[in-house]
């Protein structure tokens, strides 16, 4: 083999592309960018320690995957700080799931739009724990939908912070399903909010149960309506007492059957009078207790509905177990908005702007 010495890098008329690099620091930017492919595989693992920053950016992109995988991780973490977008998009996603989690760290989040589908669902869990906020911002929507379910899990709950709606949107339902508590308790409630129905349906229960009161707040109405019983059952207290008068009027019937009477208890008066009648008739002698009604007065209310046009909320009678002087979070905004006409279903609800 030979190498190109410092004397010859210095000299303009000796500056021919090299044969087999012995080290690469005493080589010059132009000579590296003539570096092929097919030379670079016969590079020896040792040579690629001396591979800096900039000698990697000088590289092409169609020559950098000659590195062989092994020899990959030869090379120092702060190199990959040279690493450029054009030449993640050449890469294979074999050659950049050997990329290990330190120098992972070190590629610009200017890089990450290079990284496709493909790219994200052969990254190892490991590679993916090491991901930063800023890369994760940066990379395209699109590659998030080769996010496996087994992979999501291993995302910092950070980086879930940081994702976009649109980010967000091209994340399979079923990957959505594999979101821990810690990890679902940091989105943005914006970006909550913008999730599809099969998303929102997948949630876990028990990723449920850690959400915060200002992301149930934030929930339209058709998300509201796809939650199951399963998960309302799971709302924490303080997520619970968010709740608008708007969104339970749009849980589905079934859905506020299934809360338990400890959830009952914890509403307040504008969310007792938002529960339709005809949830009130389905209710259990318990669940009417803890909301403070008989099953008398949920029979009047329903009677009364049918020859009403729908404005009047059913009368109350506050149990002792009850603190009716307890006035919870957002109730104020709640109380003022507009009551949609008790007759109208969910979706016509929705449909009129309810």
């Amino acid at each position: 083999s030979q190498s190109i010495t410092p004397s010859q890098e210095t000299n303009p008329a000796s500056n021919t592309t090299p044969r087999i690099p012995t080290a690469f620091n005493t080589l010059s930017k132009e000579q590296i960018s003539k570096l092929g492919r097919d030379m670079l595989k016969q590079v020896e693992r040792d040579v690629f320690q001396s591979l800096d920053a900039s000698q990697i950016a000088a590289l092409k992109p169609k020559a950098l995957s000659g590195i062989k995988q092994e020899n990959i991780q030869a090379i120092r973490a702060k190199t990959f700080r040279g690493l450029k977008a054009k030449q993640i998009e050449a890469l294979s996603p074999a050659w950049l799931s050997t990329i290990n989690r330190q120098q992972w760290k070190q590629i610009p989040a200017t890089s990450m739009s290079g990284i496709n589908r493909k790219d994200i669902r052969n990254l190892p869990n490991r590679t993916l724990r090491g991901i930063t906020t800023n890369q994760a911002a940066a990379l395209k929507p699109q590659a998030l939908l080769g996010l496996k379910k087994d992979q999501i899990r291993a995302l910092p709950a950070k980086v879930i912070a940081v994702l976009s709606a649109r980010q967000f949107s091209r994340i399979k339902p079923d990957s959505i399903a594999n979101l821990t508590g810690k990890q679902a308790s940091n989105l943005e409630p914006s970006v909550l909010a913008t999730f599809s129905t099969r998303q929102f349906r997948n949630i876990a229960a028990g990723a449920i149960s850690k959400l915060k009161p200002e992301q149930i707040s934030e929930l339209p109405s058709k998300l509201v309506r796809t939650m199951s019983g399963n998960q309302a059952r799971r709302l924490n207290n303080q997520a619970l007492q968010s709740l608008t008068p708007r969104q339970i009027r749009a849980m589905l019937v079934t859905t506020l059957t299934d809360m338990t009477v400890k959830q009952f208890s914890q509403f307040s008066q504008s969310q007792v009078d938002a529960i339709r009648p005809r949830v009130l008739k389905d209710l259990n002698n318990k669940q009417r207790r803890a909301l403070g009604l008989s099953p008398a007065q949920s029979r009047s209310a329903t009677r009364r509905q049918r020859h009403t046009d729908g404005s009047a909320a059913p009368e109350r009678r506050v149990i002792e177990a009850l603190d009716v002087d307890h006035h919870l979070p957002g109730n104020s905004r709640a109380e003022t908005e507009q009551e949609a006409p008790a007759s109208l279903n969910p979706v016509m609800l929705e449909n009129e702007g309810w």
